[in-house]
């Protein structure tokens, strides 16, 4: 498995617009945002070379990108409607070829399971992994692209 780390990049999808719960990503655990509980989750993985918040244009997504710069992660800014295309966007800006994409609202997601479905997408040398069907509780999926293969869609 070592061999493919750092061979993929992390970007996670966040805004703060939610209808349900708008700012969800800065609800407090303790005395950290979930956003940031998650962030710190993935980087002690160390299965990424780059982690990647991609959120939205609007005002409200300004603290995100506050957050990042804290984090010292990247950020980009696009379209809140159109997720697929932010994310795409989002991995030519900084060079992703291999693209895992994670909701920013899955603070305690299982990062064995994100491990796996890397292990597993690289191994079977698939083009698209989702670990979703698999009957996973929501907050535990991910999905795997090639950039090629989502630049195609």
């Amino acid at each position: 498995m070592n061999y493919l780390l750092k061979k993929i990049s992390c970007i996670i999808e966040v805004r703060s617009t939610s209808s349900r719960l708008p700012n969800k990503h800065f609800y407090k655990v303790g005395n950290k945002p979930i956003l940031e509980i998650m962030i710190d989750r993935i980087k002690k993985t160390n299965i990424f070379n780059k982690i990647v918040i991609a959120t939205t244009l609007n005002n409200e997504d300004d603290q995100v990108e506050r957050l990042c710069k804290k984090l010292n992660i990247f950020c980009f800014r696009g379209s809140e409607h159109n997720v697929t295309r932010r994310v795409l966007l989002a991995a030519k800006r900084y060079k992703i070829k291999n693209i895992c994409t994670i909701t920013g609202d899955c603070p305690i997601i299982d990062t064995d399971l994100v491990r796996q479905a890397i292990s597993t997408f690289f191994a079977k040398k698939f083009e698209h992994l989702k670990n979703e069907k698999y009957g996973f509780p929501d907050g535990m999926g991910c999905q795997i692209f090639k950039y090629l293969t989502l630049a195609k869609t």
